[in-house]
């Protein structure tokens, strides 16, 4: 009897250990438009997987989440609401703890919208959160139809500060949302001072828009830079880069950039700064953006041996080794180049890889559901395919979906064909460094790349190259 009340008693109080917290919602909205949820965790610089959960809740108008989660933390949560091929996302950061219940209640704010009515939110942490970012949202659409010029425009950014200040007075707001917020009130005024000055650079001659005074800022950025609050933010490596290129006069979001260059910025930023995990993922950005933007020239592995230098600077060994894979794989972008050895899935779930294809060229075409200009492709695709049938030519089209069944769907929407299969993780366009889709590539009999990026199927030079392959 002893043991079973034991036993009892142990089991409820890991019941009652067991950290769930509950997030409810309703969306108020007339019509009959379906409704996603996603909840990410945003861990900044920390390392692990985060928590994620998709709820797609259809037409319904209120939703229960039942998270398990042991700690404290920052959430990003994004409603998506769609009815027919009108879409609208409601993106907002909320910070959550063991055992919290928050309620939270949508309406539409014009025919598609949402705005949270953050007036009934209990929660001084959430409450304020919410606000800022409803209050944040309406004053991104008065800037986005403002006709000031830009120096006025830029006048108005301190706004996002004053907007901030007002929040955090009026709420026991506890010290870590506190921080956040400055720090996202900090994260916008950069974001959109960038931004202002490349549509200004866009629309003039002018490589600096107003002189270097137009980015003078009304707190200090390194304050910001050397707390790890930053990582928090999408944008916060990026708003680093354009200030470091600022800093040595560099035009802002220069695009290619040499290793010399990237060096510089490199130095600046470590001379400036103490934050580790930031100085290595700024060096990340930076060579990323090299590596995408790279010509293969005979000056290849010369070139390789400098990148390694520069990539040597970052600390994290698991990142360091990543931009250095990257930059090697380039090799496989280069004319007689190998096809990458990885797997695939076929509409089965079955595991394929390509080799089987050795012995005929072989055509690929990268797509996915989402893509409107490789949907528009598709059709010409598959009567190049016909066209070619029976001769020494294989088509694969190899979807970057990462919805497994937004791929199947769109497969029987369009009646594809063939070899379809599925490289849900990205690996085989990492790999070959395609930055951007429709992208279509031709290999050899030996498997050897002949044409990294083949034109468009709506161009009569695809067929040109086609007809001259020596054994079709």
């Amino acid at each position: 009897m002893k043991k079973i009340l034991l036993f009892c008693i142990l089991l409820g109080s890991s019941i009652i250990c067991q950290a769930i917290t509950k997030l409810n919602g309703v969306i108020k909205v007339a019509d009959n438009r379906t409704v996603t949820i996603y909840l990410k965790e945003v861990l900044g610089n920390e390392v692990g997987k985060p928590y994620e959960e998709e709820l797609n809740i259809g037409t319904q108008r209120s939703f229960t989440m039942k998270l398990d989660i042991n700690k404290a933390g920052f959430y990003s949560l994004s409603v998506v609401t769609q009815k027919e091929n009108n879409k609208s996302v409601h993106n907002s950061t909320i910070y959550l703890k063991p055992n919290d219940k928050l309620k939270l209640e949508f309406q539409g704010n014009n025919q598609f919208g949402l705005v949270c009515n953050y007036s009934k939110i209990t929660n001084a942490d959430n409450k304020a959160l919410l606000e800022i970012n409803e209050k944040f949202n309406d004053y991104f659409r008065a800037l986005f139809n403002s006709t000031a010029d830009v120096v006025h425009q830029k006048e108005e950014l301190k706004q996002f500060y004053v907007l901030t200040d007002q929040v955090l007075t009026a709420k026991k707001i506890s010290p870590i949302v506190q921080k956040y917020l400055k720090f996202k009130a900090f994260d916008v005024y950069n974001t959109h001072l960038y931004r202002l000055a490349l549509e200004y650079s866009r629309g003039s001659k002018n490589t600096v828009p107003v002189g270097a005074g137009f980015y003078a800022q009304p707190v200090d950025p390194l304050f910001y830079f050397n707390d790890p609050t930053i990582l928090l933010f999408a944008n916060g490596v990026s708003n680093v880069i354009r200030y470091l290129e600022v800093y040595i006069e560099m035009p802002v979001y220069k695009r290619s950039k040499t290793l010399k260059e990237i060096n510089t910025q490199i130095d600046l930023l470590k001379s400036m700064v103490s934050n580790v995990p930031l100085i290595d993922q700024v060096i990340e950005s930076l060579l990323s953006s090299y590596t995408a933007s790279y010509k293969i020239t005979n000056d290849f592995e010369q070139d390789l041996k400098t990148y390694v230098k520069v990539a040597a600077q970052i600390n994290d060994v698991a990142i360091r080794s990543k931009v250095k894979k990257d930059f090697e794989n380039l090799r496989y972008t280069m004319r007689g180049g190998a096809l990458p050895d990885l797997k695939f899935e076929d509409a089965e779930g079955k595991t394929v890889d390509l080799e089987q294809f050795k012995g005929k060229y072989l055509f690929i075409d990268f797509w996915a559901s989402w893509c409107v200009p490789c949907i528009k492709m598709t059709p010409l695709v598959q009567k190049l395919e016909k066209e070619y049938e029976g001769r020494n030519i294989t088509f694969v089209a190899i979807s970057i979906d990462g919805n497994k069944h937004a791929w199947l769907s769109k497969m029987k929407e369009l009646n594809m064909h063939g070899h379809q299969y599925l490289d849900q993780t990205g690996a085989f366009t990492k790999k070959l460094n395609i930055s951007g889709i429709p992208h279509y590539m031709i290999y050899d009999m030996e498997s050897k790349l002949l044409v990294y990026k083949a034109p468009m199927p709506d161009s009569p030079k695809l067929k040109e190259i086609i007809d001259q392959l020596s054994g079709l």
